[in-house]
């Protein structure tokens, strides 16, 4: 079976990876500049999901959990917090940026691709600030 013939079989279904399991992929090591950015843009992101987003539940297996999300100008946002922890998705077709931090503050940067949605999301947030 093709790469292609495997995709058409699971095109629309969503696979939730349990949040346990959710980081098994190393952390990105990165700058501190780049931290810093992480830190201000899930701080914006935030402040577009405080104002704007949709409160929702999800259900994997027995578990539950709530969820905050919003698409708003080609950008589609995600705050969960399973497990005690939190974790937030940003994707502009594909996933741009994925954060996860707990309690303590402690980030961890599981992925980052630089991209015009910064600047967007940076607008989205400033805007919701005015």
């Amino acid at each position: 079976m093709t790469v292609e013939e495997m995709a058409k079989i699971f095109e629309g279904i969503t696979f939730r990876i349990p949040a346990s399991e959710a980081c098994l992929k190393a952390p990105m090591k990165v700058s501190i500049a780049r931290l810093n950015e992480t830190k201000q843009l899930r701080d914006a992101a935030l402040t577009v999901l405080n104002r704007n987003g949709i409160d929702t539940i999800i259900g994997d297996r027995d578990e539950r959990h709530r969820t905050w999300k919003i698409e708003i100008e080609g950008l589609s946002i995600m705050h969960s917090r399973p497990a005690g922890e939190q974790l937030l998705d940003i994707w502009q077709g594909e996933k741009v940026f994925s954060v996860a931090w707990d309690a303590t503050g402690s980030l961890t940067v599981v992925s980052f691709r630089p991209g015009e949605w910064r600047d967007k999301l940076g607008a989205l947030a400033g805007a919701d600030a005015a």
